[in-house]
């Protein structure tokens, strides 16, 4: 392909290749410097997606929904997915392709399963070997030694149970790769990289908020043998609704039926949750590999503040791409952005013919029988 209206990478800057792949899963075309790139990818199970904006000259290249995509910087994999949108346009980027990495897409499996009396990790690699095809690897780095007494999945998303896993597990650090490996760690494991504080070539960016925080919980679990009772629970932060008042949130946590596993669940939750979250994102001229799930360590920290900001969890790892220069942006964990609040309500282990509530409302299907007509309009 020609390169007549590519703008010259300037020197010192990082390569960049976009590669696009056929039905048969043959590659179809590379592109070097395109006209723009931006690469999201988000740790644990979140979908990651890269917007590419092509030239005209890169028009012929063959496309369609599902085909593979690729995008490296200095030879390195940072994106992996599948085509979602395809964008054509006669004033602006010709041509605009939004691809994906939606990994319950790819992995849609479930857990129906009961756990008695092991160990979070014992459990989790149960878990993680019955996954039929496609398999997903995985690697546990290190050995919980928390036991749970008795967890239950009827249907549960495979995602679901590592995420509660994960929690009860004081928060454990667990990320895919882009090779479809799920690594499992400690919350305490020594960083993967160490930062030092470069003002020329980045910015810290920091703010707080108290706008997520919750301090009085009610966990709805599911149904206790043998008598059928719902498990519920309640715990809060006394010091927390103190200065901040109450803040009630309900927690559907289905596979919790024991109050030795609610409290492991309310040890994990209430550190980060009762306080003022801090909102962390670090700007970094030019290419800065890591994956989203990395530990990164700041030797010298650009304000006199709190230790936590010395070590911090990747949370999102984002790449721009523009006018031939790259920049980094970080995106660190924050407390209160816990990710048992993101699943909207995590109804692990409710069987469908149970008559309890399973979540925050049921659907009335009293009138599905009747004569009444349908609204059409509506």
């Amino acid at each position: 392909m020609a390169n007549s209206d590519r703008i010259p990478i300037p020197a010192p800057s990082c390569e960049i290749e976009v590669r696009l792949y056929g039905e048969s899963g043959t590659l179809a075309a590379r592109v070097s410097n395109p006209r723009s790139v931006l690469v999201r990818s988000p740790f644990r199970q979140m979908t990651a997606k890269a917007w590419i904006e092509l030239y005209h000259e890169d028009l012929d290249i063959p496309l369609d929904f599902g085909r593979k995509v690729e995008v490296f910087l200095d030879r390195i994999l940072v994106f992996r997915g599948q085509v979602s949108h395809i964008r054509l346009d006669s004033v602006e980027a010709p041509l605009t392709i939004l691809a994906k990495r939606e990994p319950p897409r790819l992995f849609p499996h479930s857990i129906t399963a009961v756990y008695e009396n092991q160990s979070i990790t014992d459990v989790l690699t149960d878990v993680l070997n019955r996954t039929p095809v496609p398999h997903l690897a995985y690697s546990v780095e290190t050995e919980s030694h928390r036991d749970i007494e008795r967890l239950g999945f009827v249907n549960a998303g495979l995602f679901d149970v590592v995420s509660l896993l994960a929690i009860l597990d004081q928060n454990a650090l667990w990320d895919i790769s882009w090779d479809s490996v799920l690594r499992y760690r400690s919350s305490t494991v020594v960083p993967d990289h160490r930062v030092r504080f470069d003002p020329d070539l980045m910015t810290l960016r920091l703010w707080r908020t108290d706008d997520d925080i919750k301090n009085a919980f009610v966990l709805h679990g599911g149904a206790i043998p043998p008598s059928g009772a719902e498990f519920r629970t309640t715990f809060r932060c006394p010091d927390s609704i103190r200065l901040f008042g109450l803040r009630a949130k309900h927690l559907y946590v289905r596979a919790i039926t024991s109050e030795a596993d609610a409290e492991l669940l309310e040890n994990a939750i209430l550190p980060l949750v009762t306080q003022p979250a801090t909102q962390r994102a670090l700007d970094m001229a030019g290419f800065f590999f890591a994956r989203a799930g990395d530990v990164v360590r700041f030797d010298h920290p650009p304000f006199p503040v709190v230790d936590s900001l010395c070590r911090q969890v990747v949370e999102m790892v984002e790449y721009d791409y523009r006018h031939g220069r790259v920049m980094t942006r970080l995106h660190f964990q924050a407390g209160a952005r816990l990710a048992l609040f993101k699943q909207a309500a995590m109804q692990l282990a409710v069987a469908e013919e149970s008559t309890h509530p399973v979540g925050p409302f049921q659907l009335d299907r009293s009138g599905l029988d009747s004569a009444a007509p349908l609204d059409t309009a509506l």
